[in-house]
């Protein structure tokens, strides 16, 4: 009966329409909108792209780039394309950005950078310049002090200042000027007390021979009142200290071991059971010259830092055996091992010539300097070693029966 039923009232969201339209405001980009029937809702330049019939003669341009991008031409002007689906309104958006406003972006980048990079490269030139100059300043000073000090002016000091190297080789310089100073007074002293010396260094071998004597005439007291062991360990003793005044730098392999059994004899009489010595000689390297107490110092390092740190117990076991024209001296333990970092500071004080001040490798190092000193050949000793499990030190040393500094 035309009698009014109802009045629906509808609120048209227009947000997400806002929203593209102030994106692509600039730029003379093109959007539009088709719906899921493929007909056109929206189009920002209905000029240009105003029906459904001149998007798809747009869209029968369409082609895909080099660079993965795609375009289309509008009245033969190129155009970018970017498309995007709404699941929410089933709607779906094309973008046209035009070829040339993309281009002269890119032309504005690279101006943009060249400046920047040309204006980078003129502060880092001038900052350079400061730097330089802050710096040669002190150097300038530095070679100054170092001329007078080369002409003879030892009480010279230069003040440190400017930046932390600089401050740290003026340090350097003063403390080396001090130095030089200190040891050429050190050497007028010297020579002054030479006579001194001399009579000191007279002592030190009378010293040795007199307890030697000692020595021997305790062992015959203790022969002949039964007491064999005592008068064995007093043998073993002054047998060792004879071995240590007497002959060079150079002795046979049967003196040297003969040396390091009266030095186990005389440690197992003190740790008993705990200390296991066998060795395995080739009868014919005993002839062949070792340096003096070079296996002892080894045997004698394995015995203090090798042992079991709670039941200090150790087995040593020597061999030497005859290669061509070198003898091959092993010296291996089972003891506690070397750390793979103590392990690597070791050798690398054999490779500098020096005792790395660690009371653990002096005996070492300094074995290692006398064999350089002596053979002057690399490779001379080698260590391996493993945490928990072992140590073996290896001496390659030229098989002579000769001594070649005689």
């Amino acid at each position: 009966g035309k009698k009014q039923q109802s009045i629906v009232r509808l609120k048209l969201d227009t947000s997400y329409l806002k929203q593209i339209l102030s994106n692509h405001s600039e730029y003379n980009e093109i959007f539009v909108l088709i719906n899921e029937n493929g007909e056109l809702v929206y189009s920002n330049h209905p000029e240009l792209l105003g029906s459904s019939s001149r998007i798809e003669e747009a869209m029968s341009t369409r082609r895909r780039q080099k660079n993965n991008y795609e375009t289309v031409k509008i009245q033969n002007e190129a155009y970018i394309l970017v498309t995007a689906d709404n699941p929410n309104t089933s709607l779906q958006l094309f973008c046209f950005t035009p070829l040339s406003y993309i281009d002269s972006q890119f032309g504005d980048i690279q101006t943009h950078i060249i400046f920047s990079g040309v204006m980078i490269w003129l502060c880092a030139v001038i900052i350079l310049y400061m730097l330089l100059r802050l710096l040669t300043a002190p150097l300038k000073t530095l070679a100054e002090k170092m001329k007078e000090t080369g002409d003879g002016d030892f009480e010279t000091s230069l003040h440190a200042d400017g930046s932390l190297e600089v401050a740290e080789l003026s340090n350097s310089f003063n403390s080396m000027v001090s130095r030089i100073d200190h040891l050429i007074k050190r050497t007028y002293i010297a020579e002054l007390s030479e006579k001194n010396a001399q009579l000191t260094a007279l002592e030190a071998q009378i010293n040795p021979h007199f307890l030697y004597n000692t020595l021997q005439a305790i062992s015959t007291e203790a022969l002949v009142n039964d007491q064999h062991q005592i008068h064995k360990m007093i043998t073993s003793l002054a047998s060792n200290l004879r071995y240590t005044i007497k002959d060079g730098d150079l002795v046979t392999l049967k003196r040297e071991m003969q040396y390091v059994t009266n030095y186990i004899f005389l440690q197992k009489m003190r740790r008993e059971d705990t200390l296991v010595f066998t060795k395995d000689i080739a009868p014919p390297t005993e002839e062949f010259l070792v340096p003096k107490i070079s296996i002892h110092t080894l045997v004698e390092n394995s015995i203090i830092h090798g042992a079991d740190k709670e039941t200090g117990q150790i087995h040593i076991h020597v061999s030497v055996e005859h290669k061509h024209d070198k003898i091959i001296i092993r010296v291996r333990d089972n003891g506690c091992g070397i750390s793979k970092e103590r392990l690597r500071e070791i050798r690398q004080s054999f490779t500098d010539r020096k005792s790395d001040h660690n009371r653990n490798s002096i005996g070492l190092a300094n074995l290692y300097i006398r064999l350089r000193l002596l053979y002057n050949e690399p490779g001379i000793m080698q260590i391996n070693s493993e945490e928990g499990s072992y140590t073996e030190i290896i001496l390659t040393l030229p098989a002579t029966k000769e001594n070649p500094h005689v």
